[in-house]
């Protein structure tokens, strides 16, 4: 990962964590806890996925929030959401 740097254009709240979990060591960063206004304050399990352009071949590290289906698989609501309709991308959201 020593190649790769943070994605371009990440919010503030990604950018603490991604920092947090990359200066720890992965120590700490695995799990986020959230709190969405009149909500509860959830913690879901994260990871750093790391990426290489297919045109430009940098590196770019993204925060990668999943969950467990309860089916024996694992879920990504972020990539679900970004790769929904778009045939020319892998399809990603299970796990």
């Amino acid at each position: 990962m020593a190649d790769a740097k943070l994605a371009p254009n990440l919010p503030d709240w990604m950018l603490e964590h991604a920092n947090r979990y990359l200066s720890s060591g992965g120590k700490e960063g695995h799990l986020y806890k959230i709190t969405q206004p009149g909500r509860p304050e959830i913690t879901v399990p994260s990871l750093l996925l790391t990426t290489t352009g297919r045109k430009s071949g940098e590196k770019f590290i993204f925060p990668l929030f999943y969950g467990d289906t309860g089916k024996g698989s694992y879920t990504s609501p972020v990539l679900d959401s970004r790769f929904r309709g778009n045939d020319n991308l892998i399809q990603a959201t299970t796990l």
